[in-house]
């Protein structure tokens, strides 16, 4: 039994994850900024639709981002993940032109930017399917505690002599620190006494 509750103690040690930030988007975060009427919240999350169709060019996007609301690292902090759940639709068609639509989430340390998600598809030729896709994205990167870190999403579609669209619903954001991985020190009679 000791040996095990040692282990335990051992493993735990190791390294400490905290969620700092979860945040499920039934309502626009404190600080963030949405592209209204594009962008809506409710029990499913965020959802965007994004379009363009037409003969002359044409582009359209969304934004969602936390610029004036940062998430600031705590101490011992030396990496973090940043895990997003979602699900989007990319669809188009083309006549004469092309088109094309994309879903980008990026999260920024201090102004460098860490992609969580990119996606793209575009259309030349007529009745392509698009790509539909419910999933994870995450990124991990090294990081310190009081570095700042925000978020940017984006929805875009541009189409010319053809069209494209973007059905994208967020329903989580979720950001964990680590801490620095150490052991603790031992005499050789207290690592004994555990057995």
């Amino acid at each position: 039994m000791k040996l095990s509750v040692s282990l335990l103690a051992l493993a735990s040690s190791l390294a400490s994850a905290d969620v700092v930030y979860s945040y499920t988007f039934e309502s626009l975060p404190p600080g963030w900024t949405a592209d209204e009427p594009d962008w809506t919240f409710g029990p499913q999350g965020a959802c965007v639709q994004v379009g363009a169709s037409g003969g002359p060019p044409v582009s359209n996007m969304a934004d969602l981002e936390s610029d004036s609301a940062p998430i600031v690292l705590p101490m011992e902090t030396d990496s973090v993940l940043v895990s997003l759940t979602c699900e989007y639709e990319l669809d188009g068609w083309f006549s004469t032109g092309e088109a094309y639509a994309t879903v980008s989430a990026k999260a920024y340390l201090d102004g460098v930017a860490y992609t969580v998600l990119f996606d793209s598809d575009s259309w030349g030729f007529p009745a392509r399917d698009g790509i539909d896709n419910l999933a994870s994205y995450s990124v991990a990167f090294p990081a310190s505690a009081g570095q700042e870190i925000t978020f940017l999403f984006r929805a875009s579609a541009s189409a010319f002599g053809g069209g494209a669209s973007v059905d994208w619903t967020i329903s989580l954001l979720q950001v964990t620190v680590s801490g620095p991985m150490a052991l603790q020190g031992q005499t050789w009679a207290e690592i004994k006494s555990c057995f």
